[in-house]
């Protein structure tokens, strides 16, 4: 059997003094836990481990044993990520998918210098509002805004970004300026149809933390926020949006904010990708330029 694999799963057995639990982090059957370990001691013929029907403890031999092969396994890890670095650079396709509006008007100054920096590097960007699955559907990662699923995808922080309420001048002046959030109720409020809390606006710190959820309703829906934003322009209703999106709208007073002084939740913006055991050197360095560049720059600021 493979050595290296063989120390792996005994070092994992000693750290959880269980078989059962060694074999659930490394993805494999208990059976082939008890088979590396019986290999391993038959060749030293030496016992490494003490049994009983609820754990395992290592031997006195099992506790030296462990200390070296802990090393070794340290020492060749530390050689392959040297090997690696050296010889991975960031080549060949990139297929991401973002969503339409953050996209296309924040994401690409990232990909202009990612490709400035990588120039054997080809990009591939599908803005979509939707919720795509990686694997199934052909990517190597996303862009996702907002409160996340539990799934098996890492998520690396980007940058965070506010929800704002607001509306034309022209809706103000006809129907009245809602002092509270609980008045929105009373307002013709347009939704944003992806949105993970259906026909609710969610007022707290921190999207998906503690807050207020205030229910509203609207004449108007789209799965593009954008578009909910021209509506509200066009003195349609209230909106509950991104700043990035109303930035410019606020600035030359189309719209106007309020409800200024309540909790107005955060939305975060993560990179995400599949949890790879070794992470593709075109993905990671997307990533690391993503996360420095809006490091550097606070998304108010950032004009494609």
């Amino acid at each position: 059997m493979d050595k290296f694999a063989s120390l792996s799963v005994f070092c994992k057995a000693v750290e959880l003094c269980n078989f059962s639990q060694a074999a659930r982090s490394l993805n494999i059957s208990a059976a082939m836990v008890t088979k590396y370990i019986a290999t391993l001691e038959a060749e030293l013929a030496t016992r490494l481990f003490n049994r009983s029907t609820r754990r395992v403890t290592p031997t006195e031999a099992g506790k030296i044993y462990y200390e070296r092969c802990k090393q070794i396994l340290a020492d060749l890890e530390e050689a392959d990520s040297v090997v690696s670095v050296l010889s991975q650079r960031p080549s060949g396709f990139l297929k991401i998918s973002a969503p339409m509006d953050f996209g296309r008007m924040y994401l690409m100054p990232v990909v202009t210098k990612f490709l400035s920096t990588y120039p054997e590097m080809r990009v591939d960007i599908m803005f979509d509002d939707r919720e795509v699955n990686l694997i199934e559907d052909g990517f190597d990662m996303s862009i996702r805004i907002g409160k996340l699923d539990d799934s098996s995808l890492v998520a690396k922080l980007l940058t965070s970004d506010r929800l704002v309420v607001c509306a034309s001048p022209e809706y103000l002046n006809k129907y009245g300026k809602p002092s509270s959030v609980e008045e929105l109720a009373d307002h013709n409020c347009l939704n944003y149809s992806y949105s993970r809390i259906k026909n609710s606006w969610f007022f707290g710190d921190d999207l998906g933390g503690k807050g207020t959820i205030i229910p509203v309703t609207g004449s108007f829906v789209a799965n593009n926020g954008w578009s909910i934003t021209n509506a509200a322009i066009a003195g349609i209703g209230v909106i509950y949006q991104p700043e990035f999106l109303v930035n410019d709208a606020l600035a030359s007073g189309e719209l106007v904010e309020i409800l200024e002084g309540c909790s107005q939740a955060k939305l975060k913006i993560y990179g995400m990708y599949p949890h790879r055991r070794f992470l593709s050197a075109k993905v990671r360095s997307f990533i690391e330029v993503a996360a420095n560049y809006f490091q550097d720059n606070k998304i108010e600021s950032i004009r494609a």
